[in-house]
């Protein structure tokens, strides 16, 4: 994955370590906790439409703003890993699509609302 990736470059010292990859890394957590709890109600036939809608606009967000970070950190600096940057020039192009797939995040903030009697 591009954070791991990243994650992979500041140890060589090829971007300058930030702070901010924890952040990013603690959001994945909490995003694949959430997924598994999402699945969870699925297989006990429980509703998830609420918690999957938040989980999606989450995490479509937490991809973006990954893509950001990987984006500015790298900057000027030119990482030795070809495939670092083909992952980050794919990531930063299909960022715009992030909140397409799946449902725009209106549409799904609509749900969240709904179920949580905000609508």
């Amino acid at each position: 994955t591009l954070l791991a990736e990243t994650a992979e470059q500041m140890r060589g010292n090829a971007i300058p370590r930030h702070t901010d990859l924890g952040r990013y890394v603690a959001r994945i957590a909490g995003l694949h906790q959430m997924s598994t709890a999402v699945a969870g109600a699925l297989e006990r036939r429980e509703p998830a439409d609420t918690a999957a809608a938040v989980v999606k606009v989450l995490g479509t967000s937490t991809e973006g703003d990954i893509a950001d970070f990987a984006d500015l950190l790298t900057g000027d600096y030119s990482p030795d890993r070809a495939e670092y940057h083909d992952m980050l020039d794919d990531a930063v192009v299909q960022r715009p699509g992030f909140t397409l797939r799946g449902g725009t995040n209106e549409v799904l903030r609509g749900v969240i609302a709904r179920g949580l009697g905000m609508r």
